[in-house]
């Protein structure tokens, strides 16, 4: 954080349902959100903060946890690096300053970012998200332990500013150790992550180990017993020119080298990005600016320039909220430039104006939700209120769309059309009650759904019937808990004392004629499919070994084997007519 120019980084641990199935089926089927808002250029340039988001590289074991590398000025940071800090004052009143006051809390995981507002006298402390996006954050005061959980269910606990355990919906367990020397990220499905430190405090080393393969303390710095080579990563950092200029090499377990030179050239802070020597992009700050926004950028001899704004305004809509507006105007190698206007507070992109003028504009909730999207050709009336070709967003109180209209141009002489959902009204789980109960199209079909409430996944989806009163597609999902087998210090594997749920058998089939229950018509065809898992006691017990795949009396398997990373290395076909898989 103490250079010019920051690049943020980020390490995401992620899981894959390919290989282990461990992530549980959720409703796809939901009503259709928004576009997502595009905050970052070709460039990496992020929209709301000017600063570099760049991607660099993953750590890797097979398809299922992976290491995602992003840089953060001259030190390396996590995806699920957990931090509090105090977002100042907030007026609860929609801006105006004479509104009852509260402070600000910003509580922050990996990706996952919001601030949220408690009594500024710190009576009744309780907390309330500024963005109704369904999460919670509370606070023990007696423990001192802070429990921030998403609307999915995932919940981290810490201890003042330092993360302690993730806990996510299936029931994986991350937990977290550190000291000034090294950090431990460790599973309770099979995996860690090694983080070592050099002297002052900066990453230097990060290693991916598959735990259940070789043992590693997660107390300790080193793993003096590991019997292969892991996938890792090594960063070194160097002072060419002290005082003036800086490097850092990072190095991949491909033996990709990265470089990193920071350096002061032309009245402006520099950072150049090379691949195995040769330089790739440079970026480059006004040493002046305290928020370190880029303001040019030069990759392969091509250059963009960015021109911030910031400025103070009051939204019409809703309600007259007062904001601060962060405006850029990008120019780039041709000549042409486009604007992006941001709310710097909540973090949220307002307008997009393209080369031609053209303007796409994003208005919000007192929620903070996306309300309207209006595309050029919509039309605004006075108060800035969206009267024709937009679509507009409704949601719940936790952040849930449960309804998108679609308002066509008002010479077109179209109607307009509507898609909805329902959610539980109360949410007694965060695993499910997120997640719709049922979804319907703009013809009016409606397809239904049940969840698993021990890990979130779906139960059940009933599709709508192809004719009123008919029988309805219907999908069941049915999962088991398993558990990891990992090494002890004495290299015997042990059975991890914390299982997850995985998918164990869908069945496709129909409901009776008429039918309003997720109950297959026993005279009616099914598939079966079921997944097999390697064997207790095992390194492979959450990997998915076989699928076994039974319709109209035939059975039908295909088997798969996987190295000591995870990684699948063979695949046989149900032609080969196996029983079971080795």
């Amino acid at each position: 954080m103490n250079l010019k120019l920051t690049l943020f980084v980020l390490i995401t641990p992620v899981a894959s349902t390919s290989v282990h199935c461990q992530e549980q089926i959720q409703s796809q089927e939901q009503i259709e959100a928004p576009d997502s808002a595009i905050i970052s250029d070709i460039n990496g340039i992020n929209f709301i903060s000017g600063r570099v988001s760049t991607d660099i590289y993953k750590l890797k074991l097979g398809d299922g946890q992976e290491y995602q590398i992003y840089k953060q000025g001259s030190n390396w940071r996590d995806s699920l690096s957990f931090s509090l800090y105090n977002g100042g004052g907030y007026y609860s009143d929609n801006g105006q300053a004479d509104g009852e006051k509260t402070g600000t809390l910003v509580a922050s995981l990996g990706n996952y970012s919001n601030s949220f507002a408690y009594p500024y006298n710190f009576q009744n402390l309780s907390f309330s998200p500024i963005v109704k996006d369904g999460a919670t954050f509370e606070n023990d005061e007696e423990s001192g332990i802070y429990t921030l959980t998403l609307s999915d269910g995932t919940q981290a606990t810490s201890s003042a500013n330092t993360i302690t355990k993730v806990v996510r919906p299936n029931g994986e367990i991350l937990t977290f150790t550190r000291s000034p020397t090294f950090r431990t990220i460790s599973s309770s499905m099979g995996y860690m992550f090694k983080i070592k430190f050099d002297s002052g405090g900066k990453l230097s080393n990060v290693v991916a180990i598959n735990t259940s393969v070789d043992y590693c303390s997660i107390e300790s710095i080193d793993c003096p017993s590991l019997t292969h080579d892991w996938p890792k990563i090594l960063i070194d950092y160097t002072d060419s020119v002290p005082g003036q200029s800086s490097m850092q090499f990072v190095t991949d377990s491909h033996g990709t080298i990265y470089g990193f030179r920071s350096f002061f050239e032309n009245n402006l802070n520099k950072s150049t990005m090379s691949v195995n020597g040769e330089d790739k992009v440079t970026y480059s700050v006004n040493p002046n600016d305290s928020s370190f926004r880029v303001v040019n950028v030069l990759r392969d001899g091509k250059q963009w320039t960015y021109d911030w704004t910031e400025t103070a305004y009051v939204v019409p809509y809703p309600l007259g909220r007062k904001i601060l507006k962060l405006g850029v105007t990008v120019t780039g190698p041709s000549g042409y430039s486009s604007t992006v206007v941001s709310q710097i507070s909540d973090g949220q992109i307002l307008e997009n104006i393209d080369e031609l003028g053209r303007v796409w504009r994003r208005i919000y909730d007192l929620g903070g939700r996306l309300h309207y999207l209006v595309p050029p050709e919509g039309v605004l009336n006075s108060d800035g209120v969206p009267i024709s070709g937009f679509t507009q967003f409704d949601h719940d109180d936790r952040g849930n769309i449960i309804q998108v209209m679609k308002v066509p141009k008002a010479s077109s002489g179209a109607s307009s059309i509507v898609t909805s959902a329902g959610f539980d009204t109360i949410c007694n789980n965060r695993k499910t009650c997120n997640q719709p109960n049922w979804t319907k199209d703009a013809n009016g079909n409606r397809t239904d759904y049940t969840y698993h409430p021990n890990s979130g996944g779906i139960v059940s989806k009933m599709e709508p019937s192809a004719q009123a009163g008919g029988s309805r597609p219907l999908t069941l999902f049915e999962y088991i808990p398993r558990f990891a087998w990992l090494k002890n210090q004495g290299g015997l594997l042990v059975q991890s004392t914390d299982a997850v749920w995985m998918l164990s058998r869908t069945t496709e089939c129909q409901t009776v004629i008429g039918g309003s229950t997720p109950a297959c018509d026993a005279n009616s065809n099914s598939i079966v499919t079921t997944y097999e898992y390697g064997g207790a006691g095992t390194r492979e017990s959450l990997l998915v070994k076989g699928v076994r795949r039974v319709a109209g009396g035939v059975t039908l398997r295909t088997c798969y084997t996987y190295d000591i990373y995870n990684r699948r290395i063979s695949e046989t076909t149900p032609r080969a007519n196996l029983s079971s898989c080795p």
